[in-house]
């Protein structure tokens, strides 16, 4: 009889997680760019959470961690983590994590594939950028130079880290922050900074309301763009959200142009 072939390992990664917002239904999301620890070689799922390893044979138990080439998600310093059993063929695998930690994960992989669609020559984010989730605090979410950080629930807001334009504004320090270093400058221009971090999530999520769900007591969100737009100079008042707004307001009247 003739020998049967030897199959690859294949297979795609998905979890539970809020794709948009803390209010709406969990769902099954594929996660992107997430690594696949085989020896000798890692390999990485694709946009779609997709695998396909030149590994032939049963694997056995490999550790799974919720960390891939844009993103490595810590809570307390750890890295969920589970492990999972690699066959040959076809593996639908579960990634490890929380509601919070997977979605930010594929909120942060989300807007790291949208900034390079438009931003193609620029690769100083294509590194595992650390993803800080229930950091302690309230009501806030922040990029440090370093990492974007999410606070946990509490204070009237829900977990920062489940508002998926939440994590594309912070990303969206973050890219103002490294293209101008990549160009010799430094982005000093705070209203600018929140501004554009704004138009960063809008452009991404098709949204002119920023942090719907913010709040535990409504769906609300925190900044909008579609009414009683804030204009220059007459809307300075010194707060960087504040006056970024009429940047974010003037980027976005020429996006419906």
């Amino acid at each position: 009889a003739a020998t049967k072939p030897p199959v690859n390992v294949f297979g795609q990664v998905s979890a539970q997680g809020h794709e948009n917002y803390p209010y709406d239904p969990s769902e099954n999301l594929m996660m992107p760019h997430l690594t696949i620890p085989l020896q000798p070689t890692a390999f990485f799922t694709d946009a779609e959470g997709v695998f396909n390893t030149s590994v032939v044979g049963d694997q056995g138990e490999v550790a799974l961690a919720l960390q891939g080439l844009f993103a490595t998600v810590y809570t307390n310093g750890n890295t969920p983590t589970s492990s999972v059993n690699l066959v040959e063929g076809y593996n639908g695998l579960t990634a490890p994590g929380n509601l919070k930690e997977v979605s930010a994960y594929r909120s942060v992989n989300q807007i790291h594939d949208h900034m390079r669609t438009w931003l193609p020559e620029f690769s100083d984010l294509d590194v595992s950028l650390p993803v800080n989730i229930d950091v302690a605090g309230e009501c806030n979410a922040f990029y440090d130079g370093s990492s974007v950080n999410f606070y946990d629930l509490g204070g009237g807001c829900n977990a920062t880290s489940l508002i998926a334009d939440v994590v594309y504004h912070e990303y969206g320090h973050a890219i103002n922050d490294k293209f101008y270093q990549a160009q010799f400058a430094g982005f000093i221009n705070g209203a600018m900074n929140e501004g554009y971090a704004d138009f960063w999530a809008m452009s991404l999520a098709g949204v002119a309301e920023i942090g719907k769900g913010f709040y535990t007591d409504n769906n609300d969100g925190i900044r909008r763009y579609d009414e009683d737009p804030k204009v220059y100079p007459e809307d300075i008042v010194g707060e960087v959200h504040a006056d970024g707004e009429i940047i974010c307001g003037a980027w976005y009247d020429t996006h419906l142009l």
